[in-house]
């Protein structure tokens, strides 16, 4: 094989691979759990409106969301929850594992004189997908910590608005004993 073919094979190898690197963040970013226009933040929602009891049978039927929530809840003792860092760790890496692929074309144009080329590229999907994951989690972590809505805890979790509504509800679900 001669070097300009070589060379040309590596450059398109190179194309598809940050193809492939960056098609599933463009999808994780436009769609939140596989589903476009969620509110990313649904999941927080249900960690601090409802009691362990009843997002743990979603969780054990392998919905992706309750083992997210419950994740939450377990991690910051949310809603009557024991903390347990051991199991918020397991549920959260059942809710962050792939639930199957997506095919996806990827066309990388002729370089050189040479003709373009088309390559199915399997894209990774997920019930929480781990951009999501990491934007709750920095939310969850900031509101654990916040008195007050700051900007950072505004800019982490919605807005000022929904800040201080997800603020309030935080605070409420470390208040309670079951």
């Amino acid at each position: 094989m001669s070097r300009l073919k070589i060379k040309r094979a590596r450059l398109q190898l190179q194309i598809v691979l940050l193809a492939a690197a960056v098609v599933p963040l463009e999808l994780s970013t436009a769609t939140a759990g596989g589903v476009p226009d969620k509110d990313m933040f649904a999941v927080l929602d249900l960690a601090l409106t409802t009691r362990p009891s009843g997002i743990g049978t979603q969780a054990e039927a392998g919905a992706a969301d309750a083992q997210f929530a419950l994740a939450i809840q377990l991690r910051f003792g949310l809603q009557g929850a024991q903390r347990n860092l051991h199991d918020a760790a397991e549920w959260r890496r059942r809710a962050l594992k792939p639930r199957g692929n997506q095919t996806v074309t990827q066309y990388v144009p002729g370089v050189g004189g040479h003709g373009s080329q088309s390559y199915l590229v399997k894209v990774p999907q997920y019930g929480v997908d781990p951009v999501t994951a990491a934007r709750v989690e920095r939310c969850a972590l900031r509101l654990s910590r916040a008195k007050v809505v700051t900007p950072s805890v505004a800019s982490s979790c919605g807005g000022p608005a929904n800040a201080l509504r997800r603020l309030q509800a935080w605070q409420a679900a470390t208040n309670l004993s079951y």
